[in-house]
């Protein structure tokens, strides 16, 4: 008994379009990819030193990052004035 007795020569072949498709997301997926390496890359944590940053934390020619009552990384628009934090 055989469950599938087909004639090869009537079972239609799968055509070029699900290929496509496929080779279509595969390049989307590698550009997102590509994408997100980049602005990872671009990511700098706290703990990370700057690249060209004195003992004390400054780089050269700006203040301190923490040198005002809200840390210029914190701060919201409107905060400027009234020193408030989060």
């Amino acid at each position: 008994m055989v469950l599938l007795d087909l004639d090869p020569a009537k079972v239609p072949a799968p055509g070029w379009i699900p290929l496509l498709l496929t080779l279509l997301a595969l390049v989307a997926v590698a550009l997102l990819f590509l994408s997100m390496r980049k602005h990872l890359g671009r990511i700098t944590s706290p703990d990370d030193p700057a690249p060209e940053s004195d003992a004390q934390g400054t780089d050269a020619g700006t203040r301190p990052a923490a040198a005002g009552p809200v840390a210029a990384k914190d701060a919201r628009p409107g905060d400027a004035d009234t020193g408030k934090g989060h």
